[in-house]
């Protein structure tokens, strides 16, 4: 594995392109929004064939509906996400409805960031009913309504870790075109209760090191593939 760091908001990627391995498998992809539309058209125009795989921002709603089509090369890339459009839970579909009859033109679907503000303002709501809407000093028993809610979501169940960390189902789809042509996230499998130490103990977990730039990854993605076995 390498790891070539392109700096967002620098065009025309070009420093990517030249400092990738001869016999590279994939690129992942980490950049989202005007980054990663022009990351598409340029690695189409540069006639480049090696994979892609998406971050969950990387092929988000906002950027599978930007004004400028996006190549039909980038059909079938998998990417992991907290939200699909392909949900057939009658909760997000009925969050669905209500988001397109108030939306009626760009994204068919809410974006990461946007569904996170949803998830974060009910989850606010449902703290102040569990209080009744009175705050104690400092606004403790607010933060621990909190810490202890657990409610479900259209996207799954939601709760926190004892570090404020959130644990959800997460969603693995592949880029696909619907019948009108236009690209949307088709959902191939649901992990269910996805936590920040990825399912194997904490301690485990930290003992693999921080994830910088200077990290060797192929030797913590093997590290972890030890420790969750």
């Amino acid at each position: 594995m390498a790891f070539p760091c392109d700096p967002a908001g620098r065009r025309p990627h070009g420093s990517l392109r030249t400092s990738l391995p001869a016999d590279i498998d994939a690129i992942f992809m980490g950049v989202t929004g005007n980054d990663a539309i022009e990351f598409f058209h340029r690695y189409t125009e540069a006639g480049l064939k090696i994979p892609l795989v998406g971050g969950s921002s990387t092929v988000d709603p906002v950027v599978l509906n930007a004004s400028r089509p996006l190549p039909d090369i980038l059909v079938g890339m998998p990417s992991a996400s907290p939200v699909t459009e392909d949900n057939r839970n009658p909760r997000w579909e009925s969050l669905m409805r209500s988001y397109r009859q108030k939306v009626r033109t760009g994204s068919t679907s809410p974006s990461v960031p946007g569904y996170g503000y949803y998830l974060n303002t009910r989850a606010a709501l449902l703290a102040l009913e569990k209080i009744g809407g009175t705050f104690s000093d400092r606004q403790d028993n607010f933060k621990q309504a909190l810490a202890t809610l657990a409610f479900d979501s259209p996207t799954g169940p939601i709760r926190l870790d004892h570090h404020r960390q959130v644990i959800a189902d997460i969603f693995i789809n592949v880029l696909d075109r619907r019948a009108d042509g236009s690209f949307y996230n088709r959902l191939i499998q649901t992990t269910p209760n996805v936590n920040s130490t990825l399912g194997i103990p904490e301690a485990d977990y930290l003992a693999l090191g921080s994830l910088t730039r200077d990290t060797d990854i192929a030797g913590w993605v093997e590290r972890f593939r030890i420790g969750s076995q």
